[in-house]
């Protein structure tokens, strides 16, 4: 059997337990085994797999360290150093979803070929010791937006990343799921508050939405929106 070790600060750490359940499946699937382990003030999984197994399951387990990565680290950071005084507190959140969004799928593969090498994932030092080039860039990122980073600036930003977009989700239940029906969960690697299910549109990708059951509020309005006609709803 063949270990693959993956570890972060912090008690039940939100980062690790997206990356267990990320990979449950698969662990099925390999007949291989996982267990967490909390020791002092650090979270830590362990997966093991029989050897013709854990290249498969490592190459799983790089994918999802590299999305905790690049979402919750990149909104720490982003948070941090954005001060917009002009948008409402929703729509600044919608402007540093979109900002994480933006360069996912890039950022995800150059994070990951960084820890093709590693022998043990530590995300917490990797994001510290690491990641300089890619919080430079985010700093320059974050120095483009102005304090006075208005609504219209934010629709036309949104409208213009919109553009890249392909596929579609669905909608059910106040969850997301991909076109393969693959339930979607990165945005509670930022936060489980209000704006979950909006931050999980924002971060899929996607052109389309189609609602199998009733959206309200402010979820809504986001996809009157922005999405508009691309949108539908039963």
């Amino acid at each position: 059997m063949r270990k693959i070790l993956i570890s972060d600060a912090g008690e039940c750490s939100e980062r690790i337990l997206y990356i267990l359940r990320e990979l449950s499946e698969k662990l099925l699937l390999c007949n291989a085994s996982s267990s967490l382990k909390f020791s002092g003030d650090r979270t830590v999984l362990i997966v093991e797999a029989e050897e013709n197994f854990e290249p498969y399951l490592r190459d799983m387990v790089i994918e999802k360290v590299a999305e905790a990565i690049c979402i919750s680290f990149k909104y720490e950071f982003i948070g941090k150093e954005i001060k917009v005084a002009l948008l409402s507190e929703e729509e600044r959140e919608i402007l540093l979803t979109e900002l994480i969004a933006a360069d996912l799928c890039e950022e995800v593969a150059y994070v990951s070929d960084l820890l093709d090498r590693d022998e043990i994932f530590q995300l917490d030092g990797f994001y510290t010791f690491r990641l300089g080039a890619m919080k430079e860039k985010w700093k320059k990122i974050c120095d483009a937006v102005p304090p006075t980073f208005q609504v219209d600036q934010l629709e036309d930003f949104v409208t213009y990343l919109m553009e890249e977009n392909t596929g579609f989700l669905y909608l059910k239940e106040g969850k997301v799921y991909s076109d393969t029906y693959r339930k979607l969960d990165r945005a509670g690697l930022i936060a489980n508050d209000k704006w979950k299910l909006m931050r999980e549109i924002i971060l899929s990708g996607a052109k389309e939405v189609l609602c199998f059951d009733e959206v309200k509020g402010s979820d809504y309005a986001f996809l009157q929106k922005y999405y508009g006609d691309r949108a539908f709803f039963p």
